[in-house]
């Protein structure tokens, strides 16, 4: 990769964000850390900008234009995103942005975890509380005949049971408990 090549795609861009460039010649040198892309289209932003060959047009997010370009940048700028929250159009400062401010951005992570939220019928209720009926202890004995606790048979029996299987160590110590052992 040739300071030649990133000014290429930096004359092919015309108005661009530095993320811009370094996602392109990504793609053209795969091979090569995207680290290492970074610093060279830095470098290269840097020399230029001191040569006045580039421009920076705009503040937050930095986007810099060839200085043919600089006058009408935002006819030639080709990067602008649809909010997934409100469909307003804006500038990425960051490639995989998908929102255009903090408040969207928020009210995006809340639509998000409702959607990945399990319903209410299927979440664990805290069974803490609840007393144990005979059936479970029947089941906690029968699986246990000798009374003595197995890791093992207690993961399976805590998925049929719904509980843990800590409680169900538990209950099987105050059953041994109550058996005289």
């Amino acid at each position: 990769m040739t300071p030649g090549t990133i000014w290429g795609v930096m004359l092919k861009k015309k108005v661009f964000q530095q993320w811009e460039i370094v996602e392109e010649l990504a793609k053209m040198y795969s091979y090569l850390p995207k680290r290492y892309i970074r610093m060279r289209v830095q470098e290269m932003v840097k020399i230029q900008t001191l040569n006045k060959a580039l421009v920076k047009v705009h503040e937050n997010p930095d986007i810099l234009a060839v200085s043919k370009y600089s006058s009408d940048w935002e006819r030639n700028y080709t990067t602008y995103y649809t909010c997934e929250v409100c469909e307003k159009k804006f500038i990425p400062s960051m490639p995989h942005q998908k929102v255009c401010s903090r408040e969207c951005k928020r009210k995006h992570q809340v639509k998000l975890c409702r959607e990945y939220r399990r319903p209410s019928e299927e979440r664990k209720r805290n069974r803490k509380h609840l007393p144990w009926t005979k059936e479970e202890e029947e089941e906690i004995l029968k699986a246990f005949p000798d009374l003595k606790y197995s890791k093992a048979i207690a993961q399976n029996l805590s998925i049929k049971l719904k509980r843990s299987p800590e409680a169900i160590r538990r209950r099987l110590y105050e059953l041994r408990r109550g058996a005289g052992k």
